[in-house]
């Protein structure tokens, strides 16, 4: 993941948009400057990548820029860069010589990897948009899964929205951030807001959440009134 942060932030200078490292701190379109803390965009989470590199903002800023002026002269890598079916097909050539014979091949420039790779991943994202269409289709919205999620713990719906730290409060906000993220398709900072958590709290209580569902000792009710 770092690597491919790197090698996306050094487009620019790649492509002879900015003259120099330097410059690249303040181009306006590339995330570097985000990170580096000479733009500020609220769409752009920072955290993530930052918190590899050091615990305090500044150290991290600094190894992260280290770590991407490591490879300032880096060449094109097609390893870092979508279209894994058609590499894995034979280059486009051999793309257009199978449309010629009427033989399919799919493509997704946004997916890195190979060819049986990249066909999981669309596979399972056309699963999670039927899921969650289905979901909506239901009637789910947040405060039905605030419902059921206190339900099963024996809680109010209040309770999960409080801090807290007992074991039923802790189960029913994994529970609820794990539904919340998987079938109405939230983004862990969108449930953080709703629940008060940040957005790494609220990723850690989604693996808790799928974890208390595997187990299957708590279930999402198809009736939206439960």
């Amino acid at each position: 993941m770092l690597e491919l942060v790197r090698y996306i932030h050094l487009n620019p200078l790649r492509a002879g948009l900015v003259a120099d490292f330097e410059e690249l701190k303040t181009f306006p379109y590339s995330g570097h400057a985000r990170l580096m803390g000479t733009m500020n965009d609220d769409w752009q989470k920072t955290e993530m990548v930052l918190s590899r590199f050091g615990e305090k903002l500044s150290s991290a800023r600094q190894g992260y820029e280290v770590f991407v002026a490591d490879r300032e002269k880096q060449g094109r890598r097609f390893d870092l860069v979508g279209g894994g079916l058609i590499r894995s097909s034979g280059g486009w050539q051999q793309v257009k010589e199978n449309m010629h014979r009427q033989l399919e091949s799919k493509s997704d420039e946004r997916i890195l990897g190979e060819g049986s790779f990249v066909e999981d991943v669309l596979r399972y994202a056309e699963e999670e948009l039927v899921r969650r269409t289905n979901s909506v289709q239901q009637g789910l919205d947040f405060n039905v899964l605030l419902r059921q999620a206190a339900k099963q713990c024996g809680l109010n719906p209040d309770d999960l929205l409080r801090p807290g730290k007992q074991p039923e409060r802790v189960n029913g906000r994994s529970l609820l951030c794990f539904w919340s993220v998987r079938e109405l398709g939230l983004t862990a900072t969108e449930v953080g807001k709703k629940v008060g958590l940040t957005q790494s709290a609220v990723s850690r209580a989604v693996q808790r959440g799928e974890k208390l569902v595997a187990g299957r000792d708590f279930f999402l009710r198809n009736n939206t009134n439960a």
